[in-house]
């Protein structure tokens, strides 16, 4: 039997400590280890999609607009300065395969626009897309696509909208209202 000059070390006795303490010492929240990114509406991808709706919405409003920055509602002809308007949509945003689509949209005072669900606002949003050369067969079936982009793609279009809106603003001699 070999001899062991050094003795054991008793274990030591876990530390007991009420959660008041605990708090006390290492405070409210702990720092959570791989954390997953966050999802809703304060997530990095929420707020790109809110970017690129944006520039969106401001490059349609440009581009329906004269060299005085005035356009017409294409649903009550209203005459107003587009900062007052909105970029309508004929199929509602949710719908993401045609919530950026050039086809889907057009300029409508903010009383037309939300009331969109007025069979005459409606229809006259619709009479201004056919007029335009718009193919609405094809836009309802790409509705119904899946469609879900990448945060590189929204970047992407976020870049291009910014460019085309400053060549819209420096063409028209318009200053920037937002």
């Amino acid at each position: 039997m070999a001899f062991n000059p050094q003795p054991k070390p008793e274990k030591d006795e876990p530390i007991k400590m009420t959660a008041y303490e605990f708090r006390k010492k290492y405070g409210n929240k702990l720092e959570k280890r791989n954390r997953t990114p966050k999802k809703g509406k304060g997530s990095e991808y929420s707020k790109l999609v809110k970017l690129l709706d944006d520039w969106f919405s401001r490059y349609v409003r440009l581009n329906a607009s004269n060299n005085e920055g005035m356009a017409h509602c294409v649903s009550c002809n209203t005459y107003k300065q587009v900062k007052y308007m909105d970029c309508g949509h004929y199929f509602s945003r949710n719908k993401k395969s045609t919530r950026w689509d050039l086809q889907n949209v057009d300029i409508q005072c903010k009383g037309c626009n939300s009331s969109m669900g007025n069979p005459t606002i409606n229809n006259s949003f619709r009479t201004a897309l056919i007029d335009r050369g718009v193919a609405l067969e094809e836009l309802e079936v790409k509705k119904n696509l899946t469609y879900k982009p990448e945060k590189f793609t929204l970047e992407f279009e976020i870049e291009k909208y910014k460019k085309l809106v400053s060549e819209l603003l420096e063409e028209k001699g318009l200053i920037k209202w937002w």
